[in-house]
């Protein structure tokens, strides 16, 4: 079950309706994996302040895994 990315040297955690509005807060956009065709993934860039805190990045990546086996249990 995938609840982050790495693109472009730059670190994407999984969101949804529960967490989004923190990364939207920080300033950070959604991974746009082919910006000529305007895909957008539910994955958003992890703010550098979180990057550089190890307590602070892993609970937000401990959200993201909740949001992305929640997904998993319902498409499984």
């Amino acid at each position: 079950c995938m609840f982050g990315l790495i693109a472009d040297d730059t670190a994407y955690l999984k969101v949804d309706d529960s967490n989004r509005d923190q990364f939207v807060r920080a300033g950070c956009g959604p991974f746009v994996p082919y910006p000529e065709k305007m895909t957008v993934m539910p994955y958003y860039e992890v703010p550098a302040r979180v990057l550089e805190d190890a307590q602070v990045l892993a609970a937000w990546a401990a959200q993201s895994l909740e949001i992305a086996l929640r997904g998993a249990k319902r498409s499984g």
